[in-house]
C-alpha cells in the first residue's frame, strides 16, 4: 500500500510539474490570401518594416505604375500615374516613405514618395541609369546601382533629401544588388572580384569595412542584410544547384540553410535575422519557402495553382507578401506565421469549484499575438459542473 501511495504522489507530482510549465504550442503558416484583384501583371512586392503596408508595381493602366496597400487588403492606392514605366520599390519601416525608379526623366532615375505630404519628386539626377534602391528602416538612406557605362555598374548611396550622394570606391567590379541593412549602417551587395566570378561582398555605409563574404569560382547572388548588419542570406552554386545560404556580414559562420537540389533563389532575410524566404521549385513549380536561419522548420508555404516568386518578409519574420503567377498575369498574395501560444498560467484558486446555478465563465489561460490578424487573442478556460459534481470540466475556447 506504501508503494501505490508512493506512486500515487509521484504522479501527481509530474502533473502538477507539467501543468506549472510554459505551455508552448508551435505556431505555422496560415492560408494565403490574395491581396490584389488588378487582373494585371502586379510584380515587385516589398513589405514594410512593420508589416503594414506593402509597396508594387502593376501595369493595371497599361504601364508599369506604382502602388500601395495595407497588409489587410484595404487602402489601395497609386502612387505615380504617368505614360512612363516606373519599377522595382523599396519601401521604409512604417510604409510612409517609397523609393522607385522611372523613366520619367528620360533615363532611369531613381524617385521618391512621401505618403504623409503627398509628395513625389526626382531623387537622383545623373547621366547614367540608376536602379536597384535599398532602402533603411527610417528612411533616410538609400543604396542603389549605377550604371556609369555600358556594364560598368557601381555601388552609390545617397540621402532622403538628395545631398550626400556618394560613390563608393570598391576593389570588386560590377557591383549590383545592393541590400541596405535596416538601421542603414552596411551594405551587402554582388560583384565580381579579379578571378570573374559573382560573389558577395560587405561595405559600411561611410566607405570603410570592406569585406568579401565569398570566394569564386562559383556563383554567388542575390544578398539580402538583416536589419543590424550582422546576417546576410544569398543564393549560391558552390555545393552544385541553387541552394540558400547565411553567413556573417564580417564573412564568418557560413552556413548552408537548404539541401533541396533544386534551385533555390531571391532569398528574403526578415530584418531581425531570424528567417529566410526564397522561391524554389523543389517541388516541380516555383513555390515559396521558409526556412529558420538556423536551418531548422523548412517549410512550404504555398502550393499548387501558381508560380510564386519574389518574397518579402517584415522585420519579424511573421508576415510574407509574394507575386503570384499565373498564364500572362500575377497578383500579390500574402500569408502570416501563426502563433505560437506565448504563455501559460494555472486557473486562479479563486476559481475553485461550487455549486453555484451560474459558475465562474472564464479564467484566462493564455495570451498570443495574432500576427495575421494584428490583435491579441485570448484562450481561456470556460468552467462548467459536470454531471452535478463539484468537478469541473475544462474545454479550450479562444475569443
Amino acid at each position: 500500500m506504501r508503494r501505490i501511495a508512493l506512486l500515487g504522489i509521484v504522479v501527481l507530482a509530474i502533473l502538477i510539474a507539467a501543468l506549472a510549465l510554459p505551455l508552448v504550442i508551435p505556431g505555422r503558416w496560415g492560408e494565403p490570401r490574395r491581396l490584389t484583384n488588378l487582373n494585371a501583371l502586379s510584380k515587385f512586392p516589398k513589405i514594410s518594416g512593420n508589416g503594414e503596408v506593402i509597396v508594387f508595381q502593376s501595369d493595371a493602366d497599361g504601364d508599369d505604375e506604382i502602388y500601395l496597400i495595407n497588409w489587410d487588403g484595404t487602402g489601395l492606392r497609386k502612387v505615380t500615374d504617368n505614360d512612363v514605366s516606373d519599377w522595382a520599390p523599396a519601401i521604409d519601416w512604417s510604409g510612409s516613405r517609397v523609393v522607385f525608379e522611372s523613366r520619367a526623366s528620360g533615363i532611369e532615375q531613381l524617385f521618391a514618395f512621401d505618403s504623409r505630404s503627398g509628395r513625389l519628386r526626382q531623387l537622383t539626377q545623373n547621366p547614367w541609369p540608376c536602379s536597384q534602391a535599398s532602402m533603411s528602416y527610417d528612411g533616410e538612406r538609400i543604396a542603389f546601382m549605377g550604371e556609369v557605362a555600358e556594364l560598368r555598374h557601381e555601388l552609390f548611396s545617397i540621402l532622403w533629401d538628395g545631398s550626400g550622394q556618394r560613390r563608393y570606391e570598391l576593389p570588386s567590379i560590377r557591383n549590383a544588388m545592393p541590400s541596405l541593412s535596416g538601421d542603414g549602417s552596411k551594405i551587402a551587395y554582388r560583384g565580381k572580384d579579379r578571378s570573374g566570378a559573382p560573389d558577395v561582398f560587405v561595405v559600411d555605409w561611410d566607405g570603410s569595412g570592406f569585406r568579401q563574404l565569398t570566394k569564386g569560382p562559383a556563383i554567388d547572388v542575390h544578398p539580402s542584410i538583416s536589419a543590424d548588419g550582422s546576417l546576410v542570406a544569398f543564393s549560391s552554386v558552390m555545393d552544385g544547384p541553387w541552394e540558400i545560404y547565411l553567413a556573417r556580414s564580417d564573412g564568418s559562420a557560413l552556413k548552408r540553410l537548404t539541401r533541396l537540389n533544386a534551385s533555390s533563389l531571391h532569398p528574403a532575410l526578415s530584418g531581425d535575422g531570424s528567417r529566410v524566404a526564397f522561391e524554389s521549385d523543389a517541388a516541380g513549380e516555383w513555390d515559396i519557402w521558409v526556412v529558420n536561419s538556423d536551418g531548422s522548420g523548412l517549410t512550404r508555404v504555398t502550393g499548387a495553382g501558381a508560380e510564386d516568386l519574389e518574397p518579402s518578409l517584415s522585420h519579424d519574420g511573421r508576415r510574407l507578401v509574394y507575386r503570384a503567377k499565373s498564364g500572362l498575369g500575377s497578383e500579390i498574395w500574402a500569408v502570416a506565421y501563426e502563433g505560437p501560444l506565448r504563455w501559460f498560467r494555472l486557473p486562479s484558486p479563486s476559481a475553485s469549484p461550487s455549486n453555484r446555478a451560474d459558475p465562474p465563465q472564464w479564467d484566462r489561460l493564455c495570451e498570443w499575438w495574432d500576427q495575421g490578424r494584428s490583435s491579441k487573442r485570448s484562450v481561456g478556460l470556460r468552467l462548467e459542473p459536470h454531471k452535478g459534481e463539484k468537478l469541473w470540466r475544462m474545454p479550450y475556447q479562444v475569443r
